[in-house]
């Protein structure tokens, strides 16, 4: 498992996918996208009984929660065989995204 700096959200593409421009140590930066290792929100079109997109208001809480929440931010990694990164973010008061996610109900704990 590796920790990074990171540098700017880029994009969230969903509650629980987003790419990341990472600080890799001597002025080098990268872009990867990561999705959360702990907590798995439903993706865009997954309306619940009521008619509320659950996908967009698991989106919209992630962007407010990095608007929101003290910076830097922090990114821990693991791949998995096939490649994909997998992590969790961390905000300056180690509260992390995934928990933050559970907590408001709008994603399932991963294990």
């Amino acid at each position: 498992m590796y920790q990074y700096k990171i540098e700017h959200v880029a994009k969230v593409r969903s509650g629980d996918t987003l790419e990341l421009i990472i600080d890799l140590g001597f002025k080098v930066s990268t872009t990867v996208t990561i999705r959360l290792d702990s907590a798995e929100t439903p993706e865009y079109g997954s309306f619940d009984r009521y008619g509320k997109d659950e996908g967009q208001q698991a989106r919209d809480f992630t962007v407010a929660w990095f608007k929101d929440s003290e910076t830097p931010f922090t990114l821990h990694t693991l791949r998995d065989r096939r490649g994909d990164y997998f992590g969790t973010v961390y905000d300056a008061q180690g509260v992390s995204l995934g928990d933050a996610l559970v907590a408001a109900g709008l994603a399932r704990t991963v294990t």
